[in-house]
């Protein structure tokens, strides 16, 4: 695998799979094939980042957690939020509670993002916690750029979750999706700009990024 540009951040998704015996391992959307895991949690924190540096990634790396679970009917889905980045705190209240609201009644969530139901072509639906400061071209930095689906997540109240859908191309499900272009909206696009946004236009709930 080619070396990755010193400057280009590398996101890399951490999952705690312990509880089912299964250890810690580790992925990113960016780099297809890389994959990696250990048994525990010293074991892992000892060899990930030698595994990074054999898989070619020489710039700034930036960390997330992602939970996994399945709803009631069966459908899978994903939790994501950053670890990294500022705010850590705020973004481990939000995440935890999509997670307690995901698990005990999930059709609330589901109503709230209004677009909770689009699935990734992996066949997950994926959540990604952000707080109305972060910038849309950090959200599409972390997206695999052969076709994904990401709903983003942010708290407006203590209660109320608002989500959007973004797509990168082929993800079939986003097919005929508008461009956020069509709206103004570029990488520089916070998610309280994008929410405002949504606001008056309903429609622009789900749109096609270009990664």
């Amino acid at each position: 695998m080619p070396d990755r540009a010193v400057k280009e951040t590398t996101h890399v998704l951490m999952v705690d799979e312990r509880r089912d015996g299964a250890g810690l391992s580790m992925y990113s959307p960016q780099m297809p094939g890389f994959a990696f895991g250990r048994a525990t949690q010293s074991e892992f924190l000892a060899d990930y980042q030698d595994a990074l540096r054999k898989a070619g990634v020489r710039g700034q790396v930036e960390s997330h957690n992602e939970y996994f679970s399945v709803l009631p009917d069966g459908q899978e889905y994903s939790v994501r939020w950053s670890t990294d980045q500022a705010h850590v705190d705020e973004r481990v209240t939000l995440a935890q509670h999509l997670i307690g609201i995901l698990e005990a009644t999930p059709e609330m969530v589901l109503s709230d993002v209004d677009s909770g139901r689009e699935v990734s072509p992996d066949g997950i639906v994926r959540f990604v916690c952000a707080l109305p400061s972060d910038r849309l071209g950090w959200i599409i930095d972390q997206m695999d750029p052969n076709g994904e689906i990401l709903t983003i997540c942010t708290m407006v109240t203590n209660r109320m979750i608002f989500g959007t859908s973004v797509a990168t191309a082929g993800a079939p499900a986003a097919v005929g999706w508008p461009q956020t272009d069509e709206f103004g909206w570029t990488r520089e696009t916070t998610i309280g700009e994008m929410m405002v946004s949504i606001a008056s236009s309903p429609e622009r709930r789900k749109v096609a990024v270009a990664a």
